[in-house]
């Protein structure tokens, strides 16, 4: 579940999740840049394709994920491949291009990574969008959405407006 948040409750959250037994995983940034494919519609599709530069800790690190559709209903669940591995993000990208792929956009944001209570909670602070509280289950997707329903609740964010669009869908609307 994506929350849209005012940045002030962002500040707050660290020391509630911590009151309510969440451990911080991982805080640093992570630039995703988005590409199209040279035959396939992904807007069309419902897909995505990036490659993620992750900032912090120490050495930085890239992955290559796709995503598939959405499955779900009121919230974004979709299947995802993730290829993690350092270095040469530049020599990925001129082989991407090479291959006919072309950026679509880039996605900036400062991120932490919190767990508990059988979530993941990601405090993201997203450039030029604003901010925003990712709740996560991993696994099945009913008993997930219990536990993902459970921690919104927990941590009082239920009252504030959640979206099932991507940071990259919102960043194409602005």
């Amino acid at each position: 579940m994506k929350i849209i948040v005012p940045c002030g409750v962002i500040v707050n959250l660290p020391g509630r999740l911590e009151m309510a037994g969440f451990v911080l995983d991982w805080s640093g940034v992570e630039v995703d840049r988005y590409y199209q494919h040279p035959c396939r519609d992904f807007s069309v599709t419902d897909e995505a394709f990036r490659l993620r530069e992750v900032i912090g800790g120490s050495v930085n690190r890239f992955v290559l994920t796709w995503k598939g559709p959405k499955v779900g209903e009121g919230v974004k669940a979709r299947e995802e491949v993730n290829f993690d591995f350092n270095g040469g993000v530049r020599s990925l990208e001129l082989i991407l291009e090479r291959l006919g792929f072309t950026r679509v956009a880039v996605v900036r944001k400062e991120r932490s990574v919190y767990s508990g209570m059988g979530v993941r909670v990601y405090l993201d602070r997203v450039s030029g969008l604003g901010c925003f509280v990712e709740v996560e289950a991993m696994g099945d997707y009913y008993a997930g959405k219990t536990l993902v329903d459970k921690a919104v609740r927990e941590l009082e964010l239920n009252s504030y407006p959640s979206t099932v669009k991507s940071y990259l869908q919102l960043i194409l609307e602005s």
